[in-house]
Parts: C-alpha cells; sequence; structure tokens
C-alpha cells in the first residue's frame, strides 16, 4: 500500500485524493515499484473572501408601507408620529417617527419663540 506525501495515511491503489486529508494524488500503478518520496509543496490554503458588511437582518420596508407612514404623520403630525413609533415593526420606521417627533418639537419651540418675541416687540412699542 502507498502512503499519502501530505499526511502519510495509508491509501489503496487507484485513488485519486487522499481518504484522510482530500489532498489530490496520482493513481499508483500495481507493476511500478513503490516511488522514491520526492518533494512535494503542501497543498495551498483556500480562503474564501468574507462579506464586507454584515447582510441586512431586517427586512427592507415596502414603498407603499413607507407612503402610509408618511400620511398618517402628516394628516395628524403627533399623535400619527406616536401611532406610526408603537405600530411599527422595523427599527427604520421607528426611528423615522421618533425624527418626526424631534422636528415637530423643534417647529413648536420655534413658533412659541417667534409669539413670545413678537408679543414681547409689541408691547414695546
Amino acid at each position: 500500500m502507498a502512503s499519502c506525501p501530505y499526511c502519510t495515511a495509508q491509501i489503496a491503489p487507484g485513488l485519486y485524493q487522499c481518504p484522510n486529508c482530500g489532498s489530490p494524488l496520482t493513481p499508483v500503478d500495481q507493476s511500478m515499484t513503490p516511488m522514491v518520496a520526492q518533494p512535494v509543496m503542501p497543498p495551498q490554503p483556500i480562503y474564501t473572501q468574507q462579506p464586507m458588511y454584515p447582510a441586512a437582518t431586517e427586512p427592507v420596508v415596502p414603498t407603499r408601507s413607507w407612503i402610509g407612514y408618511l400620511l398618517l404623520c402628516a394628516c395628524m403630525p403627533v399623535l400619527g408620529s406616536i401611532i406610526t413609533l408603537c405600530t411599527a415593526k422595523e427599527n427604520s420606521v421607528k426611528n423615522f417617527a421618533k425624527a418626526f417627533l424631534i422636528l415637530i418639537g423643534i417647529g413648536c419651540a420655534a413658533l412659541f419663540l417667534l409669539l413670545f418675541f413678537a408679543i414681547f416687540l409689541d408691547s414695546m412699542y
């Protein structure tokens, strides 16, 4: 019996691949004398390229759903945003509702300051 030049496992004649390490072999003819071991390069490792970014685990929100969320938030800004925040399953939609509520808060604060200064400046004249 011959032996594998890579892992020295015993190999049955006529095999094209080592059953132990999987290295490719040349079949040994029964009439030939045993081969003298020649230096053989070990098999090169096979590297598989890993994806640069992990695959998205969250489903993509379809366009018709985004239109519904936008209409809900536009028609009823505060209540619609709260409903969207509580009922949405996707994180991107929840983040949209949070951002919409923050923008409503900023708009209300700006309107309050504008009215305050308008009343304050009107009382000065």
